[in-house]
């Protein structure tokens, strides 16, 4: 596995694909931070179907305590 990440890093894929990664987390987070704004104005109809739509797409989100969780299903 470290063989094929270090010609995938020497070919530029690798880090191409880590950039990605970093921006579908990103974005993920955000589409949360809008959800929880939407739950704060008890705009639970918009707010769901933010959850839906992400479930749709194999993100799923955890409401715990401490703030909403995610991972990849």
């Amino acid at each position: 596995l470290e063989g094929l990440r270090k010609l995938l890093s020497i070919l530029g894929v690798w880090e191409e694909e880590r950039e990605n990664l970093g921006l579908l987390k990103n974005l993920i987070e955000e589409l949360i931070d809008v959800r929880e704004e939407l739950r704060a104005r008890r705009d639970f109809e918009l707010a769901d179907k933010i959850r839906s739509r992400l479930r749709e797409l194999g993100i799923v989100l955890e409401d715990t305590q401490k703030g909403v969780r995610w991972r990849i299903k």
